[in-house]
């Protein structure tokens, strides 16, 4: 009866900390968004919220579309997808490509939240001197950094929580 206790504790506690909050991001600009998102263990204040993933390349939404992504190692299946994650876990600093069947591992996609967006409205490839808007509370650590809203020149955005991640931006 204790081993089945302890295993029933073990698979509790795997899914309350495992990452099941999923991102949605919405345009509904008439032109593209570019972006990048990361995901993070918002609750590890002694090691700035490490582990830490972040998509290295990005990312083309389309205007009047939506996408959403569940965890890190199924990015690949939603469309735009995400392939390539750059991931920081104490002391190792690696890529993965999904692409490659390359996987996070469990301890990123067990110990992280979706906490983050630093997207362009115009191409930042093309143009360097593109505009970069956050949202999100990033990390715990440093509270100032969150932004959870922006209203700039004819577009605004905005980072909502209830359980599940929707980034909208008109």
């Amino acid at each position: 009866m204790k081993k089945f206790l302890l295993l029933l504790n073990l698979i509790v506690f795997t899914n309350v900390f495992s990452q099941t909050n999923k991102i949605i991001v919405t345009n509904n600009r008439n032109s593209p968004i570019y972006f990048y998102i990361s995901a993070n263990n918002k609750s590890n204040l002694g090691q700035d919220c490490i582990p830490l993933a972040e998509s290295t390349k990005i990312t083309v939404l389309q205007p009047q579309s939506e996408v959403f992504y569940k965890i890190i190692n199924n990015a690949l299946s939603s469309n735009p997808a995400i392939n390539d994650w750059k991931i920081i876990e104490v002391p190792n600093v690696y890529t993965v490509d999904l692409s490659l069947g390359q996987q996070a591992s469990n301890d990123i996609t067990n110990n992280t939240e979706w906490s983050h967006i630093k997207f362009y409205t115009d191409n930042p490839i093309l143009n360097p001197n593109a505009q970069a808007y956050s949202l999100g509370p990033w990390c715990i650590v440093n509270p100032p950094s969150s932004q959870y809203s922006i209203s700039v020149s004819g577009m605004s955005a905005e980072w909502i929580d209830n359980g599940e991640i929707s980034v909208i931006i008109n």
